[in-house]
């Protein structure tokens, strides 16, 4: 689940607990009418409300919709542009779609007149647009949040959301929103709530920690508006301060930590990054894992309480198998030379893969049998059998072990299960769907997903189409958006890699460590106007040809062909046929231009997950990849507290 997705979804949660309610108005065949609970605090002298009830009427066949009182707020929110609501708009913007789909189903029940809420969600106008125009405003105008941490609420908290924020504590371990950071709340509420909560301690620092993160100003801004950012980063060290005196100072550590580095300068231009070291060192999923050599279980990683440090679940076994020796001399990919015969350490990590047909839960024998086959000939087969390696030559093997063929019975051991779809025809693969025909090199590229590494490609396909009339569509493919309609693509905050990493170009990957082989064919095709054409008897010149001819005769044209998979090449014939009318004359296996597989942070992620310190700079930049910004329908700003190596294409952050 992406992380927008997830907010979006627990903040519509949270305002269910915060007594929002639906009430229906039959007034008409096709439109309803429900309420639903405004809440914005901190609004100060603004003519936008604190709290009270917005009215939502909808038209449930066309998915028209009617909220006055929203669209004057968030005409009114322009008018204060040095606040952002935008937080308070978008979480109404959910509470509108999901109230429409209750009041749908019930009407479905009772009448049949409605349609259902999956066609509902489909049609129904959620103003998302509209807030995203007005995200991006807030944004380009350096506006803040409008909520200052630390401070008490403005208008105070009620009991029943006092009592409802208390539950999230207690039971949640997720705090969906800034009203968490009320001081009157931290200094008399969060202690006792610490005592009782079902959630560690370190789980609830880390998402205070993530609400300071968000409530934090790009530095960029900063340096535009000094004092007002000096007032805001003030807040954030109070805020840290009582969030230690509340009993959380064994999590986030000294406050003294963030004290201005140099505190005449009214920018302090190293808050956001060192909140965003914070943010890794308070994650209770990111706890480095001990190397124990030959531990016959290994390390599982991803089981409650741990994850590999990127933001993304893993699910495998780490194995530290003692030391191997080098069969030949490896060039690191900063030109060091290690030769042969030097001892360098080997891991193994152990996925189990469950195959099943697209659209059941259930396992197939033959497909199980089939992919987990296919999965163990590109694991063990080159370039991954070999190529997996790091800096210093260290060895990485990928092992598939069998998931239990009984369903029903427990994961008595090894790595978690991974349920992986097999659909009947070609779709966009995942880690989660293999194609029918997937190649090894997305195996693998999808397999690097189990062991937590993130995508580092710029993403053309999946986004939202907003239609002329508002309607917004959630797709997979934003290039069948109909002409007039608005396309966003989602991901946009994510940091890019170089394009020979497995995680941005697979095909690339290999090509860079097997190194392309050069087909070189004599033909008798004319494929451009500016091409040579052909001599009349060119079939059968290149009929003469002999094996050992590398030239191809006069008046018949030649062509190279420089990205031929492994196995495919070594099928080909030099004096045979490439294709019906052609000749292959030459095959040129050309210089590999890398040693590995992997860049020296993608295998230090893995062999060692969790390990902030030797892994800070990956992990902050790969905690971008499945960010979505305001700009594009997301709910997030993209890069506050990223280190300067954090840039798309580079290889500097893979280091």
């Amino acid at each position: 689940m992406t992380g927008g997705l997830r907010y979006a979804i627990l903040c519509a949660l949270v305002g269910a607990l915060t007594a929002w309610t639906v009430r229906a108005d039959e007034n008409s065949a096709d439109w309803g009418a429900f309420t639903a609970r405004w809440e914005c605090r901190e609004t100060g002298s603004s003519t936008i409300p604190a709290s009270t009830d917005f009215k939502v009427r909808f038209n449930f066949k066309t998915g028209q919709s009617e909220c006055p009182e929203f669209t004057k707020a968030l005409a009114d929110a322009r008018n204060f542009r040095d606040v952002d609501y935008f937080s308070c708009f978008q979480l109404f913007s959910e509470k509108m779609r999901i109230g429409a789909g209750d009041w749908c189903d019930k009407q479905t029940t009772k009448t049949g007149l409605c349609t259902s809420r999956k066609e509902l969600n489909a049609k129904f106008n959620s103003m998302l647009d509209a807030v995203t125009d007005y995200g991006s405003f807030a944004l380009k105008n350096n506006a803040f949040t409008p909520f200052n941490p630390g401070d008490s609420a403005r208008p105070p908290l009620t009991t029943a959301e006092r009592t409802s924020r208390g539950f999230a504590v207690t039971g949640w371990c997720y705090l969906s929103g800034p009203e968490y950071l009320d001081g009157s709340f931290i200094k008399d509420d969060l202690p006792g709530l610490l005592k009782k909560s079902s959630c560690e301690p370190a789980a609830i620092a880390h998402e205070y920690v993530r609400l300071l993160l968000a409530a934090d100003v790009p530095q960029a801004v900063c340096e535009k508006v000094p004092e007002r950012c000096a007032q805001r980063r003030a807040s954030i060290r109070h805020a840290f301060d009582l969030l230690n005196k509340a009993g959380l100072a064994d999590n986030i550590g000294d406050v003294k930590y963030l004290e201005p580095v140099r505190p005449e300068c009214k920018t302090d231009d190293g808050l956001d990054k060192r909140l965003a070291e914070i943010y890794l060192r308070s994650d209770k999923l990111a706890g480095c894992v001990k190397q124990v050599e030959n531990d016959p279980k290994g390390e599982m990683i991803g089981q409650e309480g741990r994850a590999t440090g990127t933001g993304l679940s893993a699910r495998y076994n780490l194995n530290r198998r003692g030391d191997e020796a080098l069969a030949e001399d490896y060039v690191s990919d900063d030109g060091t030379l290690i030769k042969a015969g030097t001892k360098v350490p080997a891991f193994e990590a152990s996925v189990k893969l469950s195959f099943h047909p697209d659209g059941s839960d259930v396992a197939s024998g033959a497909i199980q049998e089939k992919y987990a086959a296919r999965a163990r000939e590109c694991y063990g087969g080159e370039p991954a059998k070999s190529k997996l390696r790091g800096p210093g030559g260290e060895h990485l093997q990928i092992k598939l072990v069998d998931p239990d063929p009984d369903p029903k019975k427990p994961n008595a051991s090894g790595p978690f299960v991974t349920s992986i779809a097999v659909p009947a025809s070609e779709m966009r693969a995942n880690s989660a769907l293999w194609n029918p025909n997937i190649s090894c090199p997305v195996i693998l590229h999808e397999t690097l997903h189990i062991l937590g590494l993130v995508d580092e490609y710029q993403e053309t396909s999946d986004g939202a189409i907003v239609a002329a009339d508002g309607k917004v569509t959630i797709v997979d493919d934003i290039s069948k958006a109909d002409k007039g309609s608005k396309t966003f693509k989602k991901w946009d905050c994510r940091i890019y890699g170089p394009a020979d990493s497995m995680m941005s170009g697979q095909e690339a990957a290999f090509s860079a460590v097997d190194g392309k082989y050069d087909v070189a064919v004599c033909n008798c095709r004319k494929i451009f106007d500016s091409s040579p054409t052909p001599a009349k008897n060119c079939k059968k010149l290149i009929a003469k040809l002999k094996v050992g001819d590398t030239v191809c005769p006069k008046g018949s044209l030649s062509e190279h062909y420089p990205t031929w998979d492994y196995k495919d090449t070594l099928r080909l014939t030099i004096g045979k046929p490439l294709s019906l009318d052609d000749v292959i004359v030459s095959i040129t296996h050309l210089k590999s231009k890398r040693s590995t597989l992997l860049y020296p942070a993608q295998f230090r992620a893995i062999t060692r997950p969790g390990c902030v310190d030797e892994n800070k700079i990956f992990y902050l930049c790969a905690r971008e990849a499945y960010k979505t910004s305001r700009d594009n329908l997301g709910t997030d700003r993209c890069g506050i507290g990223l280190p300067k190596e954090c840039k798309n294409g580079s290889s500097d952050w893979l280091r």
